[in-house]
């Protein structure tokens, strides 16, 4: 069972406690203690004025745990709410990006293979297609 002492006791009122609040969720998913992130992130999407701050915020963390599709799902829901913030944009962007350099590099390297440089062709003897 999580402690709700990482948890604030009351709801941001300004900007610079709300930071406060989101900045401490991002401390403890730099140090690897993604649940206690989690569960701040959580307390922040429960409330509906810093909702987007707790989607935010989640998404930053999945994708610091390697959960990019999750993160995706998060900053979608922040468009799908009619916020149109760039930045917001620019990051599920970078993250369609990075899903799609994964599915490639799994259909490029079909069990494990490395790619040679010469003609496309794998270790494993197979070949792809490439523009390059």
């Amino acid at each position: 069972p999580m402690s709700t002492s990482i948890l604030p006791t009351k709801r941001p009122t300004t900007e610079a406690e709300l930071e406060a609040i989101s900045r401490k969720a991002h401390e403890f998913a730099k140090k690897g203690q993604y649940e206690e992130a989690l569960s701040i992130c959580e307390w922040l999407i429960g409330e509906s004025s810093t909702r987007v701050a707790g989607l935010r915020r989640r998404a930053s963390v999945l994708e610091h745990r390697g959960e990019v599709e999750q993160a995706i799902e998060d900053l979608e829901a922040i468009l799908a709410s009619g916020i149109e913030e760039p930045a917001d944009m620019y990051q599920v962007g970078l993250l369609y990006l990075q899903v799609e350099r994964d599915m490639d590099a799994v259909i490029d390297r079909p069990n494990g293979a490395t790619r040679d440089r010469h003609k496309g062709a794998t270790r494993s003897g197979r070949f792809r297609v490439s523009n390059e």
